[in-house]
């Protein structure tokens, strides 16, 4: 394990067999956000929104990063990775209210501008 970036635990072996993509990551973003639906839109802009926001919910998250091409990986209890190239991030769902807490949002957005994606 690499030492953790943005204190998002960053995982540096392959995963699942996918592999880093050779784009540019201009044309990954690109691609990225044609996939992403209106709602995944307002949350990435909510995510890089400053002052961090701390009453976004989780599962708006969880699905942006879906659709920006993590795969997840459930761990125990709480726990969830999400995989995208060879980097992965560990988190935890925050319950039992539904939505994330501040620093949760921060680090997703530093797990975001890892992998490339940007508003």
């Amino acid at each position: 394990m690499a030492l953790p970036v943005f204190g998002v635990p960053v995982f540096t072996q392959p995963c699942g067999g996918i592999q880093a993509s050779s784009w540019p990551a201009a044309f990954e973003t690109t691609v990225i956000i044609a996939s992403m639906n209106s709602k995944q839109i307002k949350t990435l802009a909510a995510i890089f929104a400053k002052p961090t926001t701390a009453n976004l919910e989780w599962a708006r998250i969880e699905s942006l990063l879906v659709a920006v091409g993590c795969t997840v990986i459930e761990g125990n209890g709480s726990r969830v990775k999400f995989c995208h190239g060879s980097t992965i991030a560990s988190f935890h769902r925050p319950h039992p209210a539904k939505e994330a807490k501040a620093y949760q949002v921060d680090d997703a957005r530093n797990f975001l501008i890892l992998i490339g994606v940007t508003p």
